[in-house]
């Protein structure tokens, strides 16, 4: 089962297409030379992409702009725990509007709130309720995932906040969403 997970993640945007009409989105990837210390790159990048929102925000028709870590389909996979329960998923970050921006639903919970960047405040969509939680109330509860470079090793804690449905109807990649830090994904010092 598992080679064909796989393949199905791996196959199925070519098959199903994204879920969304590409042609009304525009995707850019942001990368930067470090070569200052790393709390000058963080502070620049942050300024950076501020003004990159902004002027995309003034252009006309433009109707929103968000944030994420990974594109659609392109989340990073981790292993989760919850009650000894272990099970692979999609994990992301994203700003506070990518909910809205991509037409996802809140179905219960809340969506992401300014003090949630520094905490352990996580959304998970319908199918990681359903697989991972048995269809379980989410809320409340909290995941752990699991440390990949030492799975006997110490887990990040976070706590279910929100339930949003599937960003694409034809997806069941179960997917946990995490708010996007200030500076995050800045390059470190000489990279």
């Amino acid at each position: 089962p598992t080679a064909a997970e796989f393949a199905w993640e791996e196959l199925r945007p070519a098959i199903l297409g994204p879920g969304f009409k590409p042609d009304e989105f525009f995707t850019a990837q942001l990368a930067m030379d470090a070569r200052e210390t790393p709390e000058a790159a963080a502070a620049r990048f942050t300024a950076l992409r501020a003004e990159v929102v902004r002027q995309l925000k003034a252009e006309p028709g433009i109707v929103g702009v968000t944030l994420t870590e990974f594109d659609p389909f392109a989340e990073r996979g981790v292993v989760v725990e919850i009650e000894k329960a272990r099970e692979s998923v999609g994990f992301t970050q994203v700003d506070s509007t990518f909910f809205d921006v991509f037409g996802i639903p809140l179905l219960a919970g809340r969506g992401f709130e300014p003090g949630d960047p520094n905490g352990g405040a996580i959304v998970v969509n319908r199918s990681f309720v359903n697989r991972v939680m048995a269809g379980g109330n989410p809320l409340g509860r909290t995941v752990r995932v699991v440390n990949q470079n030492d799975r006997n090793g110490p887990m990040a804690v976070y706590e279910i906040v929100g339930l949003v449905d599937n960003q694409f109807p034809q997806s069941d990649q179960a997917t946990m969403y995490r708010p996007l830090a200030p500076a995050a994904a800045v390059p470190e010092a000489g990279a």
